[in-house]
């Protein structure tokens, strides 16, 4: 798990309960998830570029690491399992 989820999953705590009441802040939360995984797109090419996955799995990778790196996931290894951010 990622140590700057870590730190920033109180802040993610807060704006997700603060975008049930302001719509201000329910619209910059639903830009950010909406960028997360454009953000994350050049992994696919860097990994292809490198041998370690094939061109048509560039994709796939990409929503994978979306996935991976959402504060979701983080919340439930870290809360539900047990978890820490090494691990």
């Amino acid at each position: 798990m990622s140590a700057s989820i870590a730190h920033s999953d109180a802040l993610w705590q807060t704006a997700r309960a603060a975008a049930d009441a302001e719509p201000e802040i329910r619209r910059l939360l639903g830009q950010a998830l909406e960028r997360r995984p454009k953000d994350l797109a050049i992994a696919g090419p860097w990994l292809v570029s490198r041998g370690l996955i094939l061109p048509d799995e560039a994709d796939n990778a990409v929503a994978t690491f979306s996935v991976l790196v959402s504060h979701e996931v983080y919340e439930q290894l870290a809360g539900q399992f047990g978890y820490s951010p090494a691990e």
